[in-house]
């Protein structure tokens, strides 16, 4: 049960989705889209500990169950200890999700990529990979004055 149609390639559903076929209905209706801003959080995931910035920001667009954001972040002083976290995002992640960022200004380097790793929920891991090498997971210990700025895409 649709509303309109248009030469059976695409239609509003009673849902106010768009399905791509005027006969598909659940799994090919397009049922939201959104764009908007989200907060980048630096913290640390045995104690969350109090961080500054100088730049903190980003966007997101969410078509379906896709999100893509966008993100730049500065921080100075962090307090928190164990691993890096960066929380805030706008949806919490569906499955495993990893990306890659640009960096700058990390212990183990000045200058390199950093992944993304699914922690859970709305909170990620970050991977440093130094040289093509994987460090392992960052630590708060190694930060002081720290850059990260890309795109990435995961599942909510």
């Amino acid at each position: 049960a649709g509303g309109v149609t248009d030469n059976g390639l695409a239609s509003i559903q009673s849902n106010n989705g768009i399905s791509l076929k005027a006969s598909g209905a659940g799994s090919t209706a397009l049922t939201h889209y959104e764009e908007g801003t989200w907060t980048p959080t630096v913290y640390g995931g045995t104690t969350a500990g109090t961080t500054g910035y100088s730049t903190q920001g980003g966007s997101f667009t969410r078509v379906g169950n896709v999100v893509t954001c966008t993100v730049a972040c500065h921080i100075y002083s962090p307090t928190g200890t164990g691993n890096i976290m960066i929380g805030g995002l706008p949806y919490a992640m569906g499955g495993y999700t990893t990306a890659k960022l640009n960096m700058f200004g990390f212990a183990a380097s000045q200058g390199g990529e950093l992944y993304l790793s699914n922690a859970s929920g709305s909170e990620f891991y970050i991977i440093i990979n130094d040289g093509g090498v994987s460090v392992g997971l960052a630590q708060m210990s190694q930060l002081n004055d720290f850059q990260f700025y890309g795109t990435f895409t995961y599942l909510c």
